[in-house]
């Protein structure tokens, strides 16, 4: 609760995340390395030194903008794939000098159908020789690194320029403008619905929102009417 993490349910684990409050402008990086929010209408759950540091840990729920940081969280993966490959293959042995050679005379047997003389010839190795490989420089110890990976989640807050958002909660998009109009009707109680044309893939398609909202408590409890009357992938939407 005091490292700053994070719990996505879908990004790439672990992954760097900078996370705004766009109440107050506060942004920070954390690191993804859990899953979750399974709360309906949630996107991300912070630590408690996050969310103090972001400025909502007393209300709990803030609106915010999630952004994976791409270039650091490849480079961590990276990272954690090579660490995972030494496992496998064991560390590197390393040693500090090698063990001085030992050199011996050896006499050689004659090859076949060679005359032999009455005294074995033994082939000696100089002093010259003995002392060269006595001498022979130990190898330097070699050290495995991975790739280098600055640190990036330093704790460090910074003020972002935040426009005014919105927050709305969508019951959701129609390829056809007489299917959201049916379900503009059905939500007509709840609250102020309208429908907002946008354009998926080169057609058409007709959002059906609740909103604006005040608030994040808003938004939780005009989600729970929408999922009530029946459509259960509603989610909130801040803009």
């Amino acid at each position: 609760m005091n490292a700053l993490t994070a719990a996505h349910r879908t990004l790439p684990m672990p992954s760097y995340v900078r996370v705004t409050n766009l109440e107050n402008g506060r942004s920070l990086v954390v690191k993804v390395n859990d899953r979750g929010p399974f709360a309906k209408g949630r996107i991300i759950d912070i630590s408690r030194r996050g969310s103090q540091l972001l400025g909502f840990h007393k209300q709990g729920t803030a609106k915010v903008r999630v952004q994976i940081l791409a270039d650091k969280s490849r480079a961590l993966a990276v990272q954690m794939k090579n660490k995972s490959e030494l496992q496998k293959v064991g560390s590197p042995i390393t040693v500090t000098r090698l063990p001085k050679a030992k050199v011996d005379a050896v006499s050689l047997p004659p090859p076949p159908g060679a005359k032999t003389s009455a005294r074995q010839v033994s082939i000696p190795v100089s002093a010259k020789q003995q002392a060269y490989a006595s001498t022979i420089p130990a190898p330097e110890r070699v050290t495995v690194r991975t790739p280098a990976l600055r640190q990036a989640v330093t704790g460090k807050v910074t003020l972002t320029n935040v426009e005014a958002s919105n927050i709305f909660v969508q019951a959701g998009a129609f390829g056809e403008y007489a299917n959201a109009n049916r379900v503009q009707a059905r939500l007509a109680s709840i609250g102020s619905v309208k429908i907002s044309s946008v354009l998926i893939n080169g057609r058409d398609h007709y959002r059906v929102r609740v909103g604006p909202l005040a608030s994040v408590a808003d938004a939780d409890r005009i989600l729970k009417s929408v999922t009530r009357v029946g459509f259960t992938s509603a989610r909130i939407i801040v803009e």
